[in-house]
């Protein structure tokens, strides 16, 4: 997941629905650290929540932000946001469901 999420260091982003600004400060191999804009506190969202999602995404084609936040992460909107962006990964809101499609 950290060679995926790599080039969103330094990238401002929105979040899918509510449109918050937060920066991806840091990616490492165990947590990407963002500064979320409206509060400009850091947050550290623990790479094995986002890879738990990345996995059922992969796996079943789909996945909901409500399941993301049943994860122990609680961070659904900026893993979500995240997730997004990858290679095959489309979007819709409300409510928010992630489509995986591997050649897209």
């Amino acid at each position: 997941m950290y060679e995926k999420l790599i080039w969103l260091e330094g990238k401002t982003l929105n979040t899918l629905d509510q449109h918050r600004h937060f920066t991806v400060l840091q990616v490492t191999r165990s947590a990407v650290i963002i500064r979320v804009h409206s509060t400009n506190r850091e947050r550290v969202i623990l790479m094995s929540g986002i890879e738990a999602a990345w996995n059922k995404l992969a796996s079943t084609g789909t996945i909901t932000a409500v399941e993301i936040l049943n994860q122990p992460n609680r961070c659904s909107a900026y893993i979500c946001t995240m997730l997004s962006m990858l290679n095959g990964v489309s979007y819709s809101i409300r409510p928010i469901v992630l489509r995986y499609r591997q050649n897209m």
